[in-house]
């Protein structure tokens, strides 16, 4: 048989933190820890009530003391407490939102540089031609070189319930939505500036599933570059090039091959799409 021991609850009160402790004393010549536990189950309620919250996540277990008696605890906690999942555990309520920034850096090869800083020529040599600022200029091309540009990342975790995922369509809808870029403004990024690149979500005990969408954020351009003439309108995840054309100059007697671009163009390589119904909870 079990019974509460007299004075033995222990109480936390911290919202859907809480935790509720009972102890048992269990008599019983022979039991078995299995038999134990379901006495204290069957004496224990099913679910408690600390500060406003319903704790229904119910956890037994037992030591057996000697000489037939055991003593047995009941822990209460939320079933989505902090607890309770190792991933997300801040998002316990279907509908919530987290979001999380990450500005750096990323590795871009560029083929003009914005001025020629200072040039130490070979007396009567090649010096770079007027108007252009090509770097690594070769008899075959421009080589270029790889600089940090400005990068970043974007994520957003939100609490649907199982419903809600596992409706018909719901989670292709919005796999098929990767490696396109947002059509409108998105969470103050700017349309074409983010590339819709992971979706991932575990479903939890109490079936509440925490999924996770990411994006990779590049800046958009609308200004300039080191050889325009004019503004150049690029979204973050377009692709510029220059095209180069072969030129024939006289340095100091000398006829020199060298290379000159001709144009930049700009060519979109992503599908767009509106994100807005990525948090939708319809498909």
């Amino acid at each position: 048989m079990a019974r509460e021991k007299v004075g033995s609850r222990t109480v936390v009160r911290d919202g859907k933190n809480s935790t509720y402790q009972l102890v048992y004393r269990v008599e019983g010549q022979g039991l078995t820890s299995a038999a134990a536990i379901s006495q204290i189950l069957a004496e224990s309620p099913t679910s408690v009530v600390v500060d406003g919250v319903t704790l229904s996540n119910r956890t037994p277990s037992v030591r057996d003391i000697s000489n037939g008696y055991w003593e047995g605890t009941v822990n209460y906690k939320h079933i989505a407490s902090k607890g309770a999942e190792d991933s997300n555990q801040n998002l316990d309520e279907a509908g919530k939102i987290e979001v999380t920034c990450d500005f750096g850096t990323e590795t871009k090869h560029i083929t003009e540089g914005e001025a020629v800083g200072t040039a130490y020529p070979v007396t009567g040599g090649w010096t770079v031609p007027a108007g252009s600022n090509p770097i690594n200029v070769t008899d075959n091309g421009v080589e270029g070189v790889d600089i940090l540009s400005p990068a970043g990342n974007l994520q957003i975790t939100k609490v649907f319930t199982n419903a809600e995922v596992f409706a018909t369509d719901w989670i292709q809808n919005r796999a098929d939505l990767r490696c396109h870029t947002n059509n409108a403004a998105y969470y103050g990024f700017e349309a074409g500036s983010l590339l819709f690149t992971r979706m991932s979500f575990t479903v939890r005990n109490s079936g509440d599933v925490p999924v996770t969408f990411q994006f990779q954020h590049r800046g958009n351009l609308n200004e300039p570059t080191a050889i325009s003439t004019g503004n150049v309108d690029k979204k973050g995840h377009e692709y510029l090039w220059t095209r180069y054309e072969t030129t024939e100059e006289v340095q100091a007697g000398e006829t020199i091959i060298t290379r000159q671009p001709l144009a930049q163009y700009v060519h979109q390589v992503y599908k767009t799409a509106d994100f807005s119904t990525l948090l939708s909870t319809t498909p």
